[in-house]
């Protein structure tokens, strides 16, 4: 009864007009998505590809290759959310990761002369000291990048001005490198505490092969030395036995007996005479 119950609840949930406009969202976006990827990606040409071309790089510049990703990803959430629950996490910190990235190319991107460099920010007050406002920066960003097909467009401004008119280009785009490593992190649920702990295990496994391996050179070292311990004990008996058998010869006044080599053989078997 209660699985029933709890069935009811679910599909009761979602209406038929919701799961309509969720498939229709879905398929809108997909569609946006694979009209984007066509534009920029495989840069066909034509009145509807040039804007679409256009307006992508404006949005988001010299990032504009990965914009058709998330209307797709978005669209086949939509589609899933109409039959179950979607997992967004994943789609929301991509989004997050790639307005950061495109932050720091808007803050990173030079222009002006080449004795005099400057970011995005710094040469739209120079060239137009009067747009001082928030949708100003927008919009320069937006024309800028869509001309030059290069920084983070309008997309990237959303959080390069408020960061560069707080902290300059250099800091803000290094707080964004760092948020967009950190965000990937999540992404892929990697666990800070879990690396350390397996760096930790790696350290020590190599310690202790370095430790077996010190012992065991230690171990043959102190076989090589009584090895050669035994050796030279026993040459040194030998060479105090020597000297007491030529003794006893010379008393008896005889020359010790030389093992005598047999003759070579000849070829027929007789020995030379």
């Amino acid at each position: 009864m209660a699985q029933t119950k709890k069935k009811k609840s679910k599909s009761s949930s979602y209406s038929a007009d919701t799961i309509a406009l969720q498939i229709v969202g879905g398929a809108l976006l997909t569609g946006v998505g694979v009209l984007l990827a066509l534009a920029i990606l495989l840069g066909l040409q034509g009145d509807i590809f040039k804007a679409v071309r256009s307006f992508g790089y404006g949005l988001c510049g010299v990032l504009a290759f990965a914009l058709p990703v998330f209307p797709i990803w978005g669209g086949i959430l939509l589609l899933i959310s109409s039959q179950r629950k979607a997992n967004v996490r994943p789609f929301l910190l991509a989004l997050l990761i790639f307005l950061l990235l495109a932050t720091a190319m808007e803050l990173l991107t030079s222009t002006g002369s080449r004795q005099q460099p400057s970011s995005l920010p710094d040469y739209f007050m120079s060239v137009t000291p009067y747009s001082t406002g928030y949708g100003d920066y927008l919009i320069r960003g937006w024309t800028w990048s869509q001309s030059n097909h290069a920084g983070g467009g309008a997309f990237g401004m959303l959080l390069g001005w408020p960061l560069w008119s707080v902290m300059g280009s250099t800091l803000g785009a290094v707080l964004c490198i760092l948020g967009a490593v950190i965000t990937l992190c999540f992404l892929i649920r990697l666990d800070p505490k879990a690396i350390l702990l397996r760096v930790q295990g790696f350290r020590q496994a190599q310690q202790k092969k370095q430790a077996e391996k010190q012992q065991a050179r230690q171990q043959q070292q102190v076989t090589w030395d009584q090895l050669k311990a035994q050796q030279d004990a026993a040459v040194r008996q030998q060479n105090a036995a020597q000297p007491g058998v030529w003794q006893q010869f010379a008393a008896s006044d005889k020359v010790p007996p030389v093992q005598q080599q047999p003759a070579p053989r000849t070829k027929y078997g007789f020995q030379p005479t």
